[in-house]
Order: C-alpha cells, then sequence, then structure tokens
C-alpha cells in the first residue's frame, strides 16, 4: 500500500513523527508493507 502525505515534513515536529511512528505501527499490526511519502505543499501547489 503506498500513502502520500500533503505536507511539508519537518522531524523537529512531535506530530510528524508520531504520523510515520502510527505508519509503521499499523503496518506491522496489519501484517502488511505501507510505504509512505511526504510530499511538500509547494509540489501540490506548482501541480494546479
Amino acid at each position: 500500500m503506498k500513502i502520500g502525505i500533503v505536507g511539508d515534513f519537518r522531524p523537529e515536529y512531535p506530530s510528524q513523527i508520531a504520523t510515520n511512528d502510527a505508519l509503521i505501527h499499523s503496518s506491522r499490526k496489519l501484517g502488511i508493507f505501507i510505504e509512505y511519502e511526504w510530499i511538500p505543499t509547494a509540489t501540490k501547489i506548482k501541480q494546479l
């Protein structure tokens, strides 16, 4: 499963680290592989 997270990842933000940790935890609990990527908001604006 691939998941795109639209947002400007900053490792100093605990909530963003928690998002990564939650995805890892969920993948292990469900026994599936989850690939996720933070997509910078500037990337999405350029596509519009």
